[in-house]
């Protein structure tokens, strides 16, 4: 991907990138909907990423090239693509604190899925912010480079926590993370899955978070908290929550009192499957994974009927030890730990129901655990 990122970038700009960069996408085992809870959770890099080779210049205007969409960015055109308003807020953000910025010429490239639930905007953000530190010498360290990624999503409205952000940035090879979104700070869970592998079976149905009811969720459950906090002044955030502080506040809505149910019991299961992880107890990491998505799909309300058929027809075989949806909601992919080999059979079979249920075609997507924002 590097030397064709090169050649594209030449051909493009007549010219030699200063850097060239590999964002990861990110996977999360388990803890949804919880970072922006201040709570647990188990994210980790992937092999899949974007890739961008940036230069500075002198004069002109900054044009950013998407080799898959055969797309531009030019800044102060009217008809810039949707994705280059994540470029456009990165740049205006770094001018607002006085970051040193010149005029860029970038070529972007990419393997990682959009839309899928691997955070290819955080992706994109993180990986630019890098690259932008590395050449003009901001000297920014990874926690401060995630919240600037972070800052980009809340600009543009989606209000997520640090998770993917932290997670493109702090990837290892072969591990999780195990990030504690109340103080930003992270221990690494070793990641062996022996006969056993996770993969990412994409619905082929893409969520767009702004439009959908991400936002409304944290806004619910974040008043909720509020009540909570009226009658138990302790608590500082939903990891202090305890089930019957939820059943003593009467005046939590029904949907307040369902998502609180949902994100207590999330922070808990992320702190059982770092244990699963490191004592190899694979059978109770993938009933944690079952759980964690019938939480998501009766109680926080954020799956799809797509992704609900495709985790009730994994379910069903006995080498599959857990399935979920993952990402924001609404589609994308769903992980799944699985029997190495007995993952083709079951997944072509799966997929055939699918199509034949839905009109759709899924495609596996292979992980492996890789490491963070990098040079290449």
């Amino acid at each position: 991907m590097k030397n064709e990122l090169i050649s594209m970038f030449q051909k493009t700009f007549s010219g030699e990138p200063q850097v060239v960069v590999k964002a990861p996408g990110r996977i999360n085992v388990v803890g949804e909907h919880v970072d922006y809870h201040l709570g647990f959770v188990l994210p980790a890099a992937i092999d899949q990423a974007i890739y961008l080779a940036i230069s500075a210049q002198s004069e002109g205007p900054t044009k950013f090239y998407s080799v898959d969409h055969d797309d531009w960015y030019v800044e102060g055109a009217k008809d810039n693509p949707g994705w280059s308003g994540y470029i456009r807020t990165v740049i205006d953000i770094a001018k607002e604190q006085d970051l040193h910025i010149t005029a860029l010429h970038c070529a972007i490239a990419a393997d990682l899925p959009v839309g899928a639930g691997l955070s290819s905007s955080a992706a994109l953000c993180c990986g630019l912010i890098f690259g932008l530190d590395e050449m003009f010498g901001w000297n920014l360290d990874l926690v401060e480079m995630a919240e600037f990624g972070q800052a980009v999503e809340h600009r543009l409205g989606i209000h997520c926590g640090l998770m993917d952000e932290y997670a493109v940035l702090h990837g290892r090879k072969d591990h999780v993370i195990k990030l504690d979104c109340g103080s930003n700070t992270h221990s690494y869970v070793s990641a062996q899955f022996d006969a056993y592998e996770l993969v990412l079976l994409h619905s082929g149905v893409s969520h767009a978070l702004v439009e959908s009811a991400y936002n409304d969720r944290r806004r619910v459950s974040e008043a909720g908290l509020q009540r909570i906090r009226e009658q138990f002044p302790q608590v500082k955030s939903y990891r202090d929550v305890k089930p019957d502080m939820v059943a003593r506040t009467h005046t939590l809505s029904e949907e307040q009192v369902r998502l609180a149910q949902y994100i207590i019991s999330e922070i808990g299961r992320v702190q059982e499957a770092s244990l699963c992880l490191d004592g190899g107890d694979f059978d109770r990491l993938g009933q944690l994974l079952l759980e964690t998505h019938r939480g998501l799909q009766t109680q926080y309300l954020v799956t799809c009927q797509e992704t609900d058929f495709l985790v009730d027809a994994l379910v069903e075989y006995d080498e599959v030890l857990g399935a979920r949806q993952m990402g924001g909601g609404f589609g994308g992919c769903i992980l799944i730990l699985v029997e190495k080999e007995a993952r083709d059979r079951i997944i072509q079979q799966v997929q055939q129901d699918y199509r034949a249920k839905t009109k759709l075609q899924s495609r596996l997507i292979p992980v492996i655990l890789g490491d963070g924002v990098c040079l290449v």
